[in-house]
């Protein structure tokens, strides 16, 4: 009975540990974008652009391409300025400032932001950007990207 007790007391105390370290862990790292792997599949070039606000507030539709990230050795979009045609309906955007685009260019040499696939179950699609930041940075270089055509 006496050891009942005590692994019932040791179980308790390592619950609470365990509890302690997870909420010191969402407290400190905080929130952060995550970005979706599905969405950097389907773009077929992603840069990293400036952005700037209208007067409302909303992406301006022309932006600054400052690098472009894939496909690599891509050069020729970098220090041109685009218009991504539904970048107003993008999530994400917080303000002026530089940002991760997944795009997809069409036949007219027009770019969108490519949105998330269609998924069963799901039924808008939502088209994400993110703020160029450190942790968004580490998550897209580890995000899989089939080969470039060439």
């Amino acid at each position: 009975m006496r050891f009942a007790k005590a692994r019932l007391i040791v179980a308790f105390v390592a619950l609470g540990a365990w509890v302690g370290y997870v909420a010191y862990q969402a407290l400190a790292y905080g929130r952060f974008p995550v970005v979706s792997h599905a969405q950097l599949l389907v773009s077929t070039v992603d840069v990293i652009a400036d952005v700037h606000a209208d007067e409302q507030g909303r992406p301006k539709p022309t932006v600054h391409v400052v690098e472009v990230h894939w496909p690599k050795g891509n050069k020729a979009l970098a220090g041109q300025d685009l218009t991504v045609r539904n970048l107003g309906d993008a999530v994400g955007f917080v303000g002026s400032g530089r940002y991760v685009l997944p795009l997809i260019a069409d036949d007219g040499g027009r770019y969108f932001v490519a949105g998330l696939p269609r998924s069963p179950g799901f039924e808008h699609t939502v088209f994400f950007i993110y703020p160029d930041i450190p942790i968004v940075r580490q998550q897209l270089e580890v995000a899989p990207k089939l080969p470039a055509a060439n």
